[in-house]
């Protein structure tokens, strides 16, 4: 079970069956070697998710397009953004190392840090100030949201170190929650 960003998913999907062919030859010539799929960014969140779905299909004896490298798979990925919920981000601890250096925005969001941030900025009056200059006139400020007014999935510490971080996948590599915002704001069962 878990969900997660169906950019990202569909991303994932698309370089799946890109490099299946290059992996079969590869695994013709060495079929013992360990596949460590690496990335930046984006590139580091898609590699999750194909090492979840490699993992997931050798554990089940699924279909996969990779053939099963004997020593297994496993992701390092560089300010990967997050694209699982906490679930499966845990599940990412047992193959994924994530780096992401000082506050690194995007590597850091999540649906917490962006309520957040917006509750912050409405409790300033900034919210109330630019509705006033967007539309004239002044605006009520909307009542305030109740905490856990949304299903959080991750940890509210998650964001708090600041500072550099290197650790497993839920340190950055996938930050659970992150999956449900964004620019699709879907998310797909990785059932």
């Amino acid at each position: 079970g878990g969900s997660a960003h169906l950019g990202f998913l569909r991303c994932a999907a698309f370089v799946e069956a890109a490099a299946a062919p290059a992996l079969q030859k590869a695994y013709e010539t060495r079929p013992d070697h360990a596949l460590i799929l690496t990335g930046h960014s984006m590139g580091g969140s898609v590699a999750a998710l194909l090492a979840l779905a490699w993992r997931d299909a050798a554990a089940t004896n699924g279909e996969h397009p990779w053939p099963s490298f004997g020593g297994g798979v496993r992701v390092l990925g560089m300010a990967p953004g997050p694209c699982v919920s906490a679930d499966l981000a845990s599940l990412c601890d047992e193959f994924s190392v994530g780096a992401v250096r000082g506050k690194d925005p995007v590597a850091r969001m999540s649906i917490r840090s962006v309520e957040t941030l917006l509750d912050e900025l409405v409790a300033q009056g900034l919210g109330r100030r630019l509705s006033s200059w967007l539309f004239g006139g002044e605006r009520d400020a909307p009542p305030p949201r109740e905490a856990g007014s949304l299903r959080h999935l991750d940890d509210p510490d998650d964001c708090a170190a600041g500072g550099d971080a290197v650790g497993g996948g839920g340190d950055g590599a996938t930050d659970g929650g992150g999956g449900e915002g964004g620019a699709e704001a879907a998310a797909a069962s990785t059932n």
